[in-house]
């Protein structure tokens, strides 16, 4: 067990470290001597109330075998997905854990490139099948929020005549004062934006 790739470790029925190898530390940001003889709660305070906690406990009180794909915050603040297999053994529970970290980051990838695809043909085919410009900045807004998940947003059009910009499509605010506003030029951070073609990000 010392040797393998994937993570070993034994809980016995107080929730303590009684072994783990090098593998199973390593995934939980420690060492084996820094969990050995520690209960889980006291070395990953707040993991007593998770759902895979609530997965152990079941395992334990039901000596019942358990296999999962679980999400785990370290108290680095990084985070890892593992997949569990969870044995009741005389001692308390075995669990062999695997590391699919870099799996589920490309799939996340992928997900998230077909969600953008996704959203550029809903633009397009509203482009496409009307000469409504209203239309078109509605999807449009509508699928910058939920691809860039913000909490509003809102598109301006340059009215040259008038040296203004005007609100022509948003969503997402909480009121509707600015349906109704206009920008003249040198006015705001959306004017200068306009006007110094540049991106501005204000903290």
């Amino acid at each position: 067990l010392d040797n393998m790739l994937e993570g070993c470790q034994i809980i016995d029925r107080d929730w303590r470290y009684i072994y783990i190898n090098e593998a199973a530390a390593r995934h939980g940001r420690s060492t084996p001597q820094q969990l050995l003889n520690r209960t889980m709660m006291d070395a990953y305070p707040g993991i007593e109330n998770t759902e895979l906690f609530a997965i152990l406990r079941r395992c334990m009180e039901e000596r019942i075998s358990h296999q999962m794909e679980n999400k785990f915050e370290n108290p680095d603040g990084s985070t890892g997905w593992f997949e569990l297999s969870i044995q009741p053994v005389p001692d308390g529970l075995f669990i062999l854990s695997i590391d699919v970290t870099g799996r589920k980051l490309a799939e996340m990838e992928t997900r998230k490139q077909l969600d953008r695809m996704s959203a550029l043909r809903k633009i397009d085919l509203a482009v496409l099948s009307s000469f409504d410009l209203d239309l078109t900045l509605i999807v449009s807004v509508d699928q910058i929020v939920e691809q860039l998940n913000v909490d509003a947003a809102d598109v301006m059009l340059l009215d040259m005549a008038a040296t203004a910009l005007t609100y022509a499509a948003g969503r997402g605010f909480r009121h509707q004062a600015i349906q109704r506003g206009k920008l003249r030029f040198g006015e705001g951070y959306a004017s200068r934006v306009a006007l110094e073609q540049r991106v501005i990000q204000l903290q």
